[in-house]
């Protein structure tokens, strides 16, 4: 989720694909957003 944002979630059967993704700041996903600079910590309470 952290890498490929609405997209992901999508792929997972998780909402609706479409028009959706119009109305998700950054359409869904955050170019340039670092997943790395996340502590392993937060990942595991996700």
């Amino acid at each position: 989720m952290l890498d490929e944002g609405v997209d992901w979630a999508l792929s997972k059967g998780y909402g609706w694909g479409g028009d959706d993704k119009n109305f998700i700041e950054e359409f869904g996903h955050y170019e340039g957003a670092d997943s790395s600079k996340v502590s392993q910590r937060a990942k595991e309470r996700g």
